[in-house]
C-alpha cells in the first residue's frame, strides 16, 4: 500500500514538473514568435505603409480638397502622384486635419514616426484591457498572443489606422467622464469601426455622450471646411463618395456586406440596394441593442467589437478588434463559450492567413471568402449565446 502511494505521488509530482515545463516551452516559443513577428511587421512598415493617410493629409493641407480631388479624378486620381499608394483618402475629415504633423514631413520620416505611435497605441490599449484583468497569470499570454498575432503585424506593415482608432472606440466602455465621451468621438473618423459606438450611445439613450462625441467630427469638418474652397453640404458626404469610388470587394475580406454584395451582385437596382443596406442596419440595431444589459464592460466591448468585425468590410489587419475578446475568453476559458472563441480567434490570428497563402495563392478564392464567413458567423452566434447566458445568470 505504501509503495503504491509513493508511486502516485511521484506520478503526479512528474506530472505537475511535466506541466511548468510545458508552459515555460510554449511562453518561450510566443516570446520568440513575438519577436519574429514585431520584426517583421517593423521592416515591411518602412518598406510599404501603403495605407497610411499621409499624401490625402498633405493635399489638403496644400489648400486642396482631396475628396474632391479623388472624384473628379476617379478613373485614375494617382496619375499626377498626389495620391500615392492605397492612401485612398476615404476616412472623415478630422483625421487628415491631425495628421498635420505627420505631413510636414517627407514621408520616409512619416512612415517611422507612424511606426512608434502605433506601437503607443497598442501599448495603451493592452494596458487599459488588462486592467480589467485580476488573473495576472493570464497578462503576458495574452499580451503575446496579441503581439505575434498575424493581424497586428499586418497593422504595422500597412500602416493602418485601426489601432488609433480603436483606442478611442474602448475608451468609453471603461472611463465614465465627460472629456472620454469627447475624444471616443475620434473613432468615427474610421467610420466602419466608430460607427458602433455611435449606435452604442444612440440605442441606450446616452443622448448627452453622443453630442459629446460627435464634437471631434465636428471640429474636424469645420477646420477642414474653413480651410479648402468647399461646398459645406457637398463636403459632408464626399467621404462617402470617395469610399464608394475606391471601395474593393477583394476575395480577402468576408463580412457580412462584402458577401451580401457577392451573393446579390447582379440585382443592384437602387431598391435591391436599399432593402439590403436596411437588412445590415437593422441586424446592426438588433445585435447592438441587445448588448444593452451587460454589465460586464469587457465582455460588452468584446461583442460590440465582433459586431463590428461581422457587419462593415473589413481586411484582416482589423482583426486586431478581437484582442478584448481574446482577453475575456482566456479570463473565462473554463467555459465552452470561451473555448469556442479562443479556437477562432487563433483560427484569425494565425491560421487563417497560412491557409490562405498555401492553398489561395495570397489571393483567395470565393470557398476561401465564404468558409471565413461561416466561421465568423459561428463566432457572432457563438457570442450572441454567451451574453445570453450572462443576462439570464444576472437576472437570476
Amino acid at each position: 500500500m505504501k509503495i503504491l502511494i509513493i508511486i502516485i505521488i511521484t506520478l503526479d509530482n512528474s506530472f505537475f514538473e511535466l506541466q511548468i515545463i510545458m508552459k515555460k516551452f510554449f511562453l518561450f516559443f510566443l516570446i520568440v514568435l513575438t519577436i519574429l513577428n514585431i520584426s517583421r511587421g517593423v521592416i515591411l512598415s518602412q518598406k510599404n505603409s501603403s495605407d497610411f493617410q499621409w499624401s490625402p493629409s498633405k493635399l489638403f493641407f496644400s489648400g486642396e480638397n482631396h475628396y474632391e480631388y479623388i472624384i473628379k479624378n476617379k478613373e485614375d486620381f494617382k496619375k499626377e502622384g498626389k495620391i500615392i499608394l492605397t492612401q485612398n483618402g476615404e476616412y472623415a475629415h478630422g483625421l487628415y486635419v491631425l495628421f498635420y504633423p505627420l505631413q510636414k514631413l517627407n514621408f520616409k520620416d512619416a512612415k517611422i514616426y507612424w511606426l512608434l505611435l502605433n506601437f503607443i497605441f497598442v501599448s495603451l490599449i493592452l494596458f487599459i484591457l488588462i486592467k480589467q484583468n485580476t488573473k495576472n497569470e493570464d497578462n503576458l499570454i495574452f499580451i503575446l498572443l496579441c503581439l505575434s498575432s498575424i493581424p497586428f503585424s499586418s497593422h504595422l506593415k500597412l500602416g493602418q489606422q485601426t489601432l488609433f482608432v480603436m483606442l478611442f472606440l474602448i475608451l468609453p466602455f471603461f472611463y465614465k467622464s465627460k472629456f472620454f465621451s469627447v475624444i471616443s468621438g475620434i473613432s468615427y473618423f474610421k467610420y466602419n469601426i466608430g460607427y458602433a459606438l455611435f449606435l452604442k450611445f444612440l440605442i441606450s439613450k446616452e443622448y448627452f455622450n453622443l453630442l459629446l462625441s460627435l464634437i471631434p467630427v465636428g471640429l474636424g469638418f469645420l477646420f477642414y471646411f474653413f480651410y479648402v474652397d468647399s461646398n459645406f453640404v457637398s463636403l459632408v458626404f464626399q467621404p462617402f463618395k470617395v469610399a464608394m469610388i475606391v471601395e474593393n470587394n477583394s476575395l480577402l475580406k468576408f463580412d457580412l456586406i462584402t458577401t451580401f454584395n457577392r451573393l446579390f451582385n447582379e440585382n443592384e437596382n437602387n431598391i435591391f440596394l436599399i432593402i439590403k443596406y436596411l437588412i445590415i442596419i437593422v441586424i446592426n440595431i438588433f445585435l447592438i441593442n441587445y448588448s444593452k444589459g451587460i454589465k460586464d464592460n469587457l465582455l460588452n466591448l468584446s461583442f460590440i467589437s465582433i459586431i463590428i468585425l461581422y457587419c462593415s468590410p473589413h481586411w484582416q489587419h482589423d482583426y486586431v478588434l478581437m484582442f478584448p475578446l481574446l482577453l475575456h475568453s482566456l479570463k473565462t476559458r473554463l467555459s465552452l463559450h470561451s473555448k469556442i472563441n479562443l479556437i477562432i480567434i487563433l483560427y484569425f490570428f494565425f491560421i487563417n492567413k497560412i491557409i490562405n497563402f498555401i492553398f489561395f495563392d495570397s489571393i483567395g478564392s470565393y470557398l476561401y471568402s465564404f468558409i471565413n464567413f461561416l466561421i465568423l458567423t459561428s463566432l457572432i452566434i457563438n457570442n450572441f449565446f454567451l451574453v445570453k447566458k450572462y443576462k439570464s445568470i444576472r437576472t437570476n
